[in-house]
């Protein structure tokens, strides 16, 4: 069955590429996402919810008729109608399902099934939720983990990253894992995860933080390997000791071919001419996604199909 995903709406675009990345496939329905896919929807970063179509109808009251109930409501039961403001036909709703079942039982607090109806135009979604996706994603913000060091992208871009390459199990490379921000994500979601970083403090940092990832005191600029999915948040020397930007991103991405990568997910701080700079190394952007980060600092994380 079809899927409704509730998307975080500071950044559509990036929650749908994230769901396409996952799922193989969406698309957008007013502030919500629809998708035919498979994969694992649980690891997505920037959906909040996740819920089967049961049908999609412009005829409410025939379909409440025609739905198979008992299929879909088992234990108790709770209707919500999103956007919220209908009592009228939560009711109806409610009272459709609740002649349909046997023992029929409603709980608004904590219902062992939930049914939501999205009114999106002149469109019924009847649905059934799957799941919350809450991933603690303020509890392991960087200046809250054992290494101190606030300096690590946001758990939740850092999962979209990971999510971004299509890989279901990975192997994760970040050539410039700082405090491992990254790593940690790609872990989370079941992957390898291998990093490397030329600052050494930076990787006896990372090491210590993801365990289970393999890191590297080296040179991404001479490291050797195949790397089939690079996710990193490149430097951008504000946080980092000085160095020549254009002269490291010219030499940086050279090496995605040098490491046969398939799919590049690349951070890079917004006052770079990122469009110019993958032309001049015959790179394409497949997607990107501007986020702010601060008032001095806004990132722009770009997709590359190699």
């Amino acid at each position: 069955m079809p899927k409704l995903f509730v998307l975080h709406k500071d950044n559509i675009p990036l929650a749908l590429e994230e769901i396409r990345s996952v799922c193989g496939d969406a698309r957008q329905v007013g502030d919500f996402a629809l998708s035919d896919g498979g994969g694992d929807i649980s690891v997505l970063a920037f959906t909040r919810a996740a819920f089967e179509v049961i049908r999609e109808t412009a005829d409410l009251e025939a379909s409440l008729r025609e739905i198979d109930w008992p299929r879909f409501v088992h234990g108790s039961f709770a209707v919500r109608v999103i956007p919220k403001g209908s009592s009228g036909l939560e009711k109806q709703i409610a009272k459709a399902i609740f002649h349909s079942i046997k023992d029929p039982k409603v709980d608004l607090d904590a219902p062992d099934s939930e049914i939501a109806v999205f009114v999106i135009g002149s469109r019924f979604f009847i649905t059934r939720k799957l799941m919350d996706l809450d991933q603690g994603f303020e509890e392991r913000k960087a200046h809250l983990r054992k290494s101190l060091k606030p300096i690590s992208l946001h758990p939740k871009i850092a999962r979209a990253m990971v999510n971004l390459t299509g890989s279901r199990e990975g192997p994760i490379f970040d050539p410039c894992v700082g405090t491992g921000g990254i790593l940690i994500e790609a872990v989370l979601t079941g992957r390898e995860a291998f990093g490397a970083d030329i600052d050494p403090e930076m990787a006896r940092i990372a090491k210590d933080e993801v365990k289970q990832a393999m890191i590297f005191y080296a040179d991404c600029l001479t490291f050797e390997g195949d790397y089939p999915f690079v996710v990193t948040d490149l430097p951008y020397a504000k946080n980092t000791k000085a160095i020549d930007l254009d002269g490291f991103f010219d030499a940086f991405l050279p090496r995605l071919r040098v490491w046969k990568t398939k799919v590049a997910i690349l951070g890079f701080p917004d006052f770079i001419d990122t469009y110019s700079l993958l032309e001049k190394h015959s790179l394409k952007a497949h997607s990107s996604f501007d986020i702010y980060i601060h008032k001095s600092l806004s990132k722009r994380i770009i997709k590359i199909l190699l």
